[in-house]
């Protein structure tokens, strides 16, 4: 009986010992895993005047306007010069990363009604900040889009589209999560003075293959300020990384019935011992 009772606190030992919750990330990943998230804030382009085109290849990205009277993404500045967006255009607000943001330029100085940004390999898009094309601080109407409709594809497949109603004044942050994507297309629509200029800044993206698949609980800026990234928060997002949540490995529950079935055997072994087989009348002298 003793034998039985080791052999089962054995059992339950190494079942508890499985069973014990492990972090999957302690197994499958460590820091080296963790996806870097790239911000481009356009603020290493050289301005004239507190204007310039952004080049078309900026950080391997391919930047095109396809749209009416067809130019070239361009990038404004916000800290001085003749065609600046504070002095020119009389704005007191900086941007969320200054000096510099983009817009969509076009020949007619109207705005493009549609831009892209394509990639030769897939990505996921996380967000940017977007207004109008802001005067005087508040008036969004007179040169500035009533909305942009951004949409994601890979390939000719959509992954993901929302309509942005864009507000005058400071850029407001907007979290999109196209995820797996090779484009993204800018249509914009006409604001009330028949214009459709947009400004942009803070432009978020990550690496596909890091995010898919993963739970993002959270990410920490490289500034020192953290935030969550679901709550959508805006200020200065340079650098910041995901960080994936550890996962318990459940136990089948095979396992479970495999023990049972130990268990029964076992205890059916040790009832077999202890029946006393009968005596053979022939071996006691012939009696019946």
């Amino acid at each position: 009986m003793r034998r039985l009772g080791v052999e089962l606190v054995s059992f339950f030992l190494v079942v508890f010992i499985l069973t014990v919750p492990v972090p999957a990330a302690a197994v499958l990943t460590h820091h080296s895993d963790k996806t870097a998230t790239t911000v481009l804030d356009f603020d290493d382009v050289a301005t004239t005047d507190g204007w310039a085109y952004l080049n078309n290849s900026y950080h391997g990205l391919a930047w095109t306007s396809t749209g009416n009277a067809a130019s070239q993404w361009g990038v404004i500045g916000n800290t001085g010069g003749a065609y600046d967006y504070k002095v020119f255009y009389n704005n007191s607000f900086d941007f969320p990363s200054n000096p510099n943001a983009i817009y969509n330029d076009s020949d007619d100085a109207f705005g493009a009604s549609q831009t892209k940004i394509t990639s030769t390999t897939p990505f996921n898009f996380i967000g940017a900040d977007f207004a109008a094309w802001t005067l005087n601080d508040t008036d969004g109407g007179s040169r500035g889009a009533s909305q942009v409709t951004v949409t994601g594809k890979l390939g000719d497949r959509t992954v993901g589209s929302r309509e942005i109603t864009l507000t005058a004044g400071e850029l407001v942050w907007y979290e999109l999560d196209f995820n797996n994507i090779d484009t993204l297309v800018f249509d914009a629509t006409d604001g009330a003075g028949g214009y459709r200029l947009y400004v942009m800044d803070d432009f978020t993206i990550a690496s596909a293959q890091g995010h898919s698949g993963r739970e993002r609980e959270h990410f920490h800026h490289r500034r020192g300020h953290d935030f969550k990234w679901w709550e959508g928060c805006r200020g200065d997002r340079d650098r910041f990384d995901w960080r994936d949540r550890p996962h318990a490995n459940p136990i089948p529950s095979a396992v479970w019935l495999l023990g049972s079935g130990l268990i029964g055997l076992m205890a059916l072994k040790r009832r077999g011992s202890k029946i006393k087989k009968p005596e053979n009348p022939e071996i006691q002298g012939g009696r019946p």
